[in-house]
């Protein structure tokens, strides 16, 4: 529907994301598995690769898979890598916690993460960091998408981490000072 319908005010995007939100709270409901099966692994594995694989199809030029667009090549294949994905993030920070500098560091990249996603809609509608690996390396094949997949992530952390440190911007997130 996003790729035939703009519906304003990311109404659309919002519902692809509730998607996420019942899951989650589902699976809390009867209790997250804290391990996973050699074949879950694998089936994850293979889904993840099929939506990578639906991403960068095309040299990366137009990269289908976009939730902040609403586009997914694959939907239920994207989704069940995307869950797949939250599931090992999950049991990652969980046995994390063994690690208290660990642990803090990604409770601290955490608590941000709302200002973090904020960064990156900004970065992706002003296109700089494309713009730049265009420019630096062409737009074909995976050299110039991993650079600027790194470019997103880089500019979303860092943006991020400068922002907190401004009093109004905490407040807006309800941040405490970090």
């Amino acid at each position: 529907m996003g790729n035939h319908i703009y519906i304003p005010t990311n109404l659309l995007q919002g519902a692809g994301a509730m998607l996420f939100f019942w899951t989650g709270h589902q699976i809390a409901g009867s209790g997250i598995p804290k391990r996973m099966s050699r074949m879950e692994i694998m089936v994850g594995i293979l889904l993840l690769l099929a939506s990578l694989y639906s991403s960068y199809e095309g040299g990366g030029r137009d990269v289908p898979l976009s939730m902040v667009r609403c586009h997914y090549s694959y939907y239920p294949v994207n989704v069940l890598a995307a869950l797949f994905c939250v599931h090992g993030i999950y049991i990652f920070s969980v046995y994390m916690l063994r690690w208290k500098r660990i642990s803090d560091l990604l409770g601290y990249w955490g608590r941000i993460s709302l200002l973090i996603l904020c960064v990156h809609i900004i970065d992706l509608d002003y296109g700089f960091i494309d713009n730049v690996c265009v420019r630096l390396l062409g737009a074909d094949g995976w050299l110039p998408a991993s650079f600027l997949l790194a470019g997103h992530w880089v500019a979303a952390l860092c943006g991020a981490w400068m922002l907190v440190r401004i009093s109004w911007v905490r407040r807006v997130f309800r941040l405490a000072r970090t």
